[in-house]
């Protein structure tokens, strides 16, 4: 096989004799352009020696024992290596000798990290022992300077006068000052002793601490002693203008009690009724809700 001045690869046929160019993939029957322009006449092409023929394939007998004599050659490599790993041609090879072992030690970085240094009270060792020295200075005792008692000099029996005493003026009681507002005070119904089938007329005192009159809408609650959640009656509602200080103002006569059988006992309670129709009670001067109890007999 030779190369020309394009790198082409020409080739010598063995059988034939004639020349095969190589175009890339396949080798194309030709005529080298070299031989063609010097080449005499009469002259034959010059010799190239053809590449060697390439070797024959085995047999298949011949493949069958190379194959037999790999296999029987890999048996013998896996029991010497079965062999050496447990210890037997080891033995007989290297004798009782020790076999050296390794020692492989691992070390894993560990990151350092700065910590803050942690507060450490002071500690005394044990043969210190706290010593707490309490200076104790006596107090100067006052002295005492006698004084000699005052001479009395009691009155003849003929003498005595008759003894007098100044009573003593109580402290005046003090005045609270109410905030201002509008309070019940006092409370009293007509008749005292009212019947079964009775209009009761309830009389409350209202105290006017405000800086002028007042015009509440207010009313009287009537409630049974064991139930003081739920009225069992009231009276109409009153516009009533109430002046400053105390007075009292008469409530509508329209409430009685029909259908007793016995005494039963009542709480009544003054209320003051806003626009939109909710009642508030009226409270007494120490802050707690005013209420008067009253018997109705049949």
């Amino acid at each position: 096989m030779v190369e020309d001045a394009q790198g082409k690869f020409w080739m010598l046929g063995a059988d034939s004799g004639k020349w095969y160019v190589h175009d890339g993939q396949t080798w194309v029957e030709a005529e080298p352009p070299e031989l063609n322009q010097s080449k005499p006449k009469g002259m034959p092409p010059p010799t190239v020696q053809p590449p060697s023929k390439p070797a024959s394939k085995p047999s298949g007998k011949l493949r069958m024992l190379i194959g037999t004599a790999i296999g029987g050659l890999f048996t013998l490599l896996v029991g010497l290596a079965v062999m050496w790993g447990q210890g037997a041609l080891r033995s007989a090879l290297l004798g009782n000798a020790a076999t050296p072992t390794r020692s492989f030690a691992f070390v894993t970085a560990t990151p350092s990290i700065a910590l803050p240094t942690p507060f450490v009270p002071a500690t005394l060792s044990p043969s210190m022992t706290p010593v707490i020295i309490v200076s104790i200075q006596p107090s100067p005792i006052p002295s005492r300077s006698e004084t000699p008692l005052p001479t009395v000099s009691l009155p003849k029996p003929s003498e005595t006068a008759p003894i007098t005493f100044t009573p003593t003026p109580l402290p005046a009681t003090p005045t609270i000052a109410l905030p201002p507002g509008l309070y019940v005070t006092n409370f009293r119904i007509d008749p005292a002793e009212p019947r079964r089938g009775q209009a009761i007329v309830f009389y409350p005192t209202f105290l006017n601490t405000a800086t002028g009159e007042q015009n509440p809408r207010w009313l009287v609650y009537i409630y049974r002693r064991d139930n003081l959640k739920s009225s069992f009656g009231e009276t109409a509602v009153l516009g009533t203008t109430i002046p400053i200080g105390s007075s009292e103002q008469k409530s509508a006569a329209n409430w009685k009690v029909s259908g007793l059988t016995n005494c039963e006992d009542y709480i009544a309670r003054v209320a003051w009724q806003d626009a939109n129709k909710r009642s508030t009670p009226f409270y007494k001067p120490d802050g707690s809700i005013f209420e008067f109890g009253f018997r109705v007999c049949p």
